[in-house]
């Protein structure tokens, strides 16, 4: 659990604008599940469930976008709840 405070603005922000960058590769129905979960204000909730819809449709999600779901990931403290393919080493900061 983090135990900075989050920007929750600058966070659904950086969703909304994730989410349509990749909604060509999601199906309808994912992006409206989506688009429910952030208005709800569930943000890890929304992009696990985008993280893995796409891998489940095996899309060819270019890395600029593989790499904001990680970075929002890691930011909301939710790293461990991605698939394998949102892996990034971030290192120990030691």
């Amino acid at each position: 659990m983090r135990t900075e405070e989050l920007d929750y603005g600058a966070l659904e922000t950086r969703l909304r604008a994730l989410l349509l960058s990749v909604t060509a590769w999601l199906a309808d129905s994912d992006v409206a599940q989506i688009q429910e979960f952030v208005e709800h204000g569930e943000y890890g909730v929304a992009l696990t469930w985008m993280a893995h819809a796409l891998v489940e449709d095996e899309a060819p999600v270019p890395e600029l976008y593989i790499r904001e779901i990680a970075d929002l990931a890691n930011v909301m403290g939710i790293h461990g709840d991605l698939p394998a393919e949102f892996e990034i080493d971030y290192g120990s900061g030691e």
